[in-house]
């Protein structure tokens, strides 16, 4: 995430899309302030955008949501999302790239926006826009994902903390880090997903 994309020499991205199309490498895409267009992530119309299953638009991207925002699962049997309760204890995020899934790709997981207003018996929610979340497409031998929200603060929000569970990590050098166990648990099977090949 917020990886923009003058970061990337334009050789080295026609090599990597290349790789993903010969069946060598996968690739996810992480939301973010600059990533796929954002801010400053400029992912329009490269090499990588092309192989990537949603379409980036050449305007900024970024929608910062101050409405609850709920992931819905929409394919329940992929292994990415099996094995979660979506419908029991669906997260919300805070934030996301807002793109265009193509035809051949599958959404798995859509960014639900909701209007919310405080009535006398409580807090009634109804249903304003959805967009997709994560999209992912089999290229052969290869994976490709793009999840439009991040992995980290602030635009995660909630979904960090999701699950009844605290998963406590360190890397070597790092910081501990502490998360909720449903959200380990789908990062695991993303990042599985995509390198099962």
């Amino acid at each position: 995430s917020d990886y923009p994309a003058a970061n990337v020499d334009e050789e080295i991205a026609a090599e990597l899309a290349e790789r993903i199309r010969s069946g060598s490498l996968s690739l996810l895409m992480i939301g973010g302030w600059e990533s796929f267009e954002g801010c400053d992530g400029h992912w329009h119309g490269t090499p990588l955008a092309e192989v990537l299953p949603v379409r980036i638009s050449d305007k900024d991207d970024r929608r910062n949501i101050d409405r609850p925002t709920f992931v819905q699962c929409q394919v329940s049997g992929h292994p990415v999302t099996v094995n979660l309760p979506w419908a029991e204890r669906p997260p919300l995020i805070g934030g996301f790239n807002q793109v265009e899934a193509k035809s051949d790709a599958r959404v798995l997981l859509t960014a639900e926006i909701h209007d919310a207003r405080l009535t006398s018996s409580g807090y009634e929610l109804s249903p304003a826009k959805s967009h997709p979340l994560l999209v992912v497409q089999d290229l052969g031998n290869s994976r490709v994902a793009a999840l439009m929200t991040d992995l980290a603060p602030h635009w995660v929000g909630p979904l960090v903390d999701w699950g009844p569970e605290r998963v406590v990590a360190r890397a070597n050098g790092g910081e501990q880090i502490e998360v909720g166990s449903d959200y380990a648990r789908f990062v695991e099977q993303l990042i599985g997903w995509l390198v099962a090949r």
